[in-house]
């Protein structure tokens, strides 16, 4: 007994050493800074430097959770640019975390598997999927609560059914709701789980414990917005309305709430859906291997778990997600992350349950041969995550702003810059998001008086330029505007441009 202790400390100890060479390895290189990471680190900025949760207008599009770990990591650390540039400080961060949720994922498959081929197999494919490497190393909310999620599930399955573990799993729960609210499409299956604990001795205690710990947590965010009075939309009109479309309106939760319900993606079968597009531009370009052995396996398992729980377990957890995934609301390419790891989880529980048919003496080299071309294979598909510097175009972009603008313009900017100019030594307190500039009458109507010919200039990454929409401040700034500076890298290109007065 002793020596599979050892296997399994072994094991679990090159997991966490292919994890962290997988993900750490060129991670402030590639992939480019994305506008959403600097988001969620300029909130982390507002909440250590102003006391606020949006150096903006907080408008509830997302639960704090998130954004206050990045704050209360970045007080630990030593600030945004122990790292170089603000957002590798986020993205260390997204490392640690990565680590976590590879340990949490060996030992939850561990649990459900009775032995080290699954959590072996599960965690490779985890730490090895390119498409997993590359939202993993980005600082997004989905990374966080894919690891509140698994630690929470994981207490439940705890071999030591103490109360204890009831009241942190249900903690846990509520703070991955706080990260990103997506995470309570995974409550029902929990709820399942605590109901099949029923035969344990202190069940009718651990279950309205877990109900109430979660409840206590959430409720938090609940009493922040009854506080401040932006709980309850000002009418009926305005609930429906998109969030900030007038300078009058005020931020509620629940009217951004149901503004989030009313919106759409397209129904899945559509060519012309998010769905469609992310699945044929991104996921299956990415990794093909795992997204689509991981939708097939999940069936696969859903269907073998009537006669084996630890599949049928496996097989819900994908499903929860997934439902979010299909329903045809509006989605962004990273909110597949928190699938990865059951995705993996899965595959690994069915091909232990394949190579189990065949005699030891096949069994093992069969397996080898399996885990050796998945390796190689995930990892020739990761030439440009350890080769390529994406980044440096925008650390140029930035470097060329502070070495010939002056700190009085004003600057349309992708917020991945956001800290980088507002907070370094030299300062640009003009420089805002063009998500604000587009969208938050503060900014468009207070501060550029709804003149586009207020703007100097528009620092342009690729992701800025996709989302820049028609009719806006920043749309109408970019027509009327001249490249001063380009850098380009394949078919990657940073545009600063200045507006023509």
């Amino acid at each position: 007994m002793k020596w599979l202790k050892v296997r399994e400390n072994q094991l679990l100890l090159l997991a966490l050493s292919i994890a962290f060479i997988s993900h750490a390895f060129n991670m402030f290189n590639y992939p480019l800074y994305l506008g959403d990471e600097g988001i969620y680190l300029e909130q982390a900025w507002a909440v250590l430097k102003e006391g606020k949760l949006s150096p903006y207008t907080f408008w509830y599009d997302h639960a704090p959770g998130g954004w206050i770990l990045i704050a209360i990591w970045e007080m630990f650390t030593g600030g945004f640019f122990t790292f170089g540039m603000s957002v590798n400080s986020g993205r260390v961060l997204m490392l640690l975390i990565h680590l976590a949720s590879t340990y949490l994922l060996f030992k939850f498959a561990k649990k459900l598997s009775g032995n080290l081929v699954v959590p072996t197999i599960a965690t490779l494919i985890f730490s090895l999927s390119p498409l997993g490497i590359y939202y993993q190393r980005m600082v997004l909310l989905d990374n966080v609560m894919t690891f509140w999620v698994l630690l929470s599930f994981y207490l439940i399955l705890f071999r030591n059914q103490r109360l204890v573990n009831f009241i942190l799993s249900g903690v846990f729960f509520a703070v991955a709701v706080l990260t990103k609210e997506n995470a309570v499409f995974f409550l029902p299956l929990m709820i399942y789980l605590i109901y099949k604990r029923k035969n344990i001795h202190n069940f009718r205690f651990s279950f309205p414990s877990w109900i109430f710990s979660f409840g206590s947590v959430v409720s938090l965010y609940v009493l922040y917005a009854l506080l401040k009075g932006e709980f309850f939309p000002e009418n009926l009109v305005s609930a429906f309305a998109a969030p900030l479309s007038n300078s009058e309106q005020r931020p509620s939760l629940i009217g951004t709430v149901l503004w989030q319900i009313s919106r759409g993606g397209g129904m899945v079968w559509d060519p012309q859906s998010q769905f469609q597009e992310y699945l044929t531009n991104d996921w299956l370009f990415r990794d093909p291997f795992l997204v689509l052995s991981g939708v097939a396996v999940t069936a696969i398992n859903f269907i073998l778990g009537f006669k084996h729980r630890s599949l049928m377990i496996a097989s819900l957890l994908s499903f929860s997600y997934l439902v979010y995934i299909l329903k045809g609301s509006v989605i962004l390419p990273f909110y597949i992350v928190p699938l990865l790891p059951f995705f993996a989880l899965n595959i690994g529980l069915l091909v232990d349950k394949l190579i189990g048919i065949f005699p030891s003496l096949i069994k093992w080299p069969l397996l080898a041969l399996f885990i050796a071309l998945l390796s190689m294979g995930n990892v020739n598909a990761s030439r440009d995550t350890y080769l390529l510097n994406l980044t440096g175009l925008q650390k140029a972009s930035y470097e060329w702003v502070r070495e010939n603008v002056s700190e009085d313009k004003f600057l349309v900017i992708d917020d991945n810059l956001w800290i980088d100019l507002r907070d370094s030594d030299k300062k640009y307190p003009y420089a805002h998001s063009h998500w604000k500039v587009a969208r938050d009458p503060d900014v468009n109507e207070k501060i550029l008086a709804g003149d586009y010919q207020n703007i100097d200039y528009l620092v342009m990454s690729p992701d800025m330029a996709r989302w820049l929409e028609e009719g806006t401040l920043p749309m109408q700034a970019y027509n009327n505007s001249t490249v001063v500076k380009e850098y380009t890298l394949g078919n990657t290109t940073v545009e600063i441009r200045q507006v023509n007065k």
